[in-house]
């Protein structure tokens, strides 16, 4: 009897916490579905700067995919650090560092960039495929 009250009392727990919006944290899944590795920056503002690539950088290899995990929800930093509510993600072919330098590559716009609502995030549930284009 005592084990069933305590299991209903974690059931309850666990279901109010799910449900609260402090615990969810949203995992934006990244899919590289282009021929080349490419290197992937994540940024809240509306222009890409050097102190987002130093901070905010990775690659994503072919046929990769990779969750980005925050500590705080995605939806509550795109509300929060961006002017906009838009999450733009920048995607750069890996090769080009071996040509370029990041000022040239910001300066000549060697990049595709992606922007994200968190209305359209939340219609693709979450998962960003990089075709490429």
């Amino acid at each position: 009897m005592i084990m069933k009250k305590i299991l209903k009392t974690y059931l309850i727990i666990i279901t109010f916490l799910y449900s609260c919006d402090y615990y969810k944290h949203e995992e934006l899944l990244l899919k590289n579905n282009s021929e080349q590795n490419v290197i992937y920056i994540y940024s809240f503002d509306q222009e890409l700067k050097l102190e987002d690539i130093n901070y905010n950088k990775d690659t994503l290899k072919i046929g990769d995919s990779i969750r980005s995990l925050s500590k705080n929800s995605w939806r509550n930093n795109i509300k929060e650090l961006s002017k906009d509510n838009t999450l733009r993600i920048y995607f750069i072919n890996s090769q080009y560092l071996k040509k370029y330098d990041w000022v040239s590559i910001l300066k000549q716009k060697k990049y595709i960039l992606k922007k994200y609502t968190i209305k359209e995030l939340d219609s693709l549930k979450w998962i960003i495929i990089y075709n490429g284009k």
